[in-house]
């Protein structure tokens, strides 16, 4: 008898309970309704929902959502797909800084989302952060694709199939024709190299042999010729000037001596 008591007035209790609104659950459902309307809103950010939007993308990684870019997809050999570039991200991050500067707006709230605004710019701008926000943009675009073609009939499943099985074909053929592409340019640029290294060697050798050249011409006597030929030269005048060379100055100083050996007999 105790237990059926309690039972029912457990059930009671929870029944009243539960009639009984909850102040806190009331606005915290409240609050999880605005952030999903934020959430599902297409329309421009403006200035008088830019704090909430932003910083509720930023609290979601959303730094697509957060600038208004479009969302990354995923392509059918799996690979992130984003078409926007550098000027794109720079052209909504100064659409949007207005809404949020320090020096325009006013309050704590605008200045963390300009924060979060610049965390999010920079990100994007930053090769090896982009890639990793792009594979998990893309892990997320899968996920929702996959979402979609289960809940297609069996005859949208076989069309979707067959289309990415051709987009598939055309990817690998596009992949293999941009490493070829790629291998080519290498080559080429590994030839030019090699040209330009050849061309640098051979104008370096002629520098040497053109300042050898110079040298030797600077080390000629001013009468010209080398100090050997003018030397043989003086001598060979010398000896002309002095009765030829000098075996022949010897033989006619040899006869003079005869000549004055013979006058003296005679005397």
């Amino acid at each position: 008898m105790d237990r059926a008591f309690e039972r029912a007035f457990t059930k009671v209790h929870a029944g009243v309970a539960a009639a009984i609104p909850d102040p806190e659950a009331k606005q915290a459902a409240k609050v999880q309704s605005e952030e999903d309307r934020l959430r599902q809103e297409t329309a421009p950010i403006t200035a008088a929902d830019a704090v909430q939007r932003i910083a509720l993308a930023f609290r979601d990684g959303d730094y697509f959502r957060l600038l208004q870019l479009p969302k990354p997809d995923v392509d059918e050999l799996g690979r992130p797909v984003w078409g926007c570039t550098d000027s794109d991200v720079s052209k909504a991050y100064r659409r949007l800084s207005v809404y949020v500067h320090p020096d325009k707006v006013a309050g704590d709230a605008a200045r963390k989302a300009f924060e979060q605004l610049n965390q999010a710019y920079r990100e994007l701008r930053d090769p090896g952060k982009l890639e990793e926000l792009l594979k998990r943009a893309a892990v997320a675009a899968k996920g929702e694709k996959e979402k979609r073609e289960a809940a297609a009939t069996v005859a949208e499943r076989v069309e979707i199939n067959a289309r990415a099985t051709e987009k598939k074909k055309e990817l690998r053929k596009q992949e293999l024709s941009s490493f070829q592409s790629e291998i080519m340019a290498q080559m080429q640029k590994r030839k030019e190299e090699a040209t330009r290294k050849r061309q640098a060697v051979s104008s370096y050798r002629r520098r040497g042999d053109g300042e050898e050249e110079e040298g030797a011409l600077k080390s000629k006597p001013p009468g010209g010729g080398s100090s050997r030929d003018g030397g043989s030269l003086k001598a060979d005048g010398g000896g002309r000037e002095g009765g030829g060379s000098g075996s022949e100055g010897e033989d006619e100083w040899q006869r003079r001596k005869s000549s004055s050996k013979r006058k003296k007999v005679f005397i």
